[in-house]
């Protein structure tokens, strides 16, 4: 502790010069050892390590492939529908971080009724989109709708 000395200190000196109780200073020294590394070597063979045990704060990495998988199926569902379809659809539920719209906004914003617009989304949403994109998206074609409404939930509560 000051330089003097050829040992180390002991938990009674130390506790005494940091102004704690002895109890304090045992305590202190039981957590700085109860803590691991997150790169701490499990086992004998070391190929894995303590942090593959820790649950991270995201969604799990399948939660994730999955995502992407069902975001790719909906862009190539969404990019076989005609211009007008594709952009009822995009504001109507609010893909590709815009908020949903409702379909006076939408008439409004492309020119046309709200019954146009509804005729749009429902012809979009009878799925002109192949079989093989539903088919990625785990759903039949009516279920497309169920997926939509699920992403602006999403996006809206975030």
């Amino acid at each position: 502790m000051d330089g003097a000395r050829a040992r180390e200190p002991s938990l009674a000196e130390l506790a005494e010069r940091a102004g704690l109780s002895l109890q304090q200073a045992l305590e202190v020294t039981a957590a700085s050892r109860a803590s691991t590394s997150l790169d701490e070597p499990l086992g004998d063979q070391e190929d894995a390590v303590f942090g593959d045990l820790v649950a991270g704060e995201g969604p799990l990495p399948e939660e994730r492939v999955e995502e992407t998988l069902r975001n790719e199926a909906l862009a190539n569902a969404l990019a076989i529908l005609g211009e007008r379809e594709r952009d009822v659809i995009v504001l109507r539920y609010g893909l590709y971080g815009s908020e949903p719209k409702t379909r006076d906004e939408i008439g409004r914003g492309l020119g046309v009724s709200r019954e146009r617009v509804r005729q749009l989304e429902t012809e979009a949403l009878k799925c002109r989109a192949r079989p093989r994109e539903t088919e990625l998206l785990g759903r039949e074609p009516s279920g497309l709708r169920q997926d939509l409404e699920r992403q602006a939930w999403r996006a809206a509560a975030s």
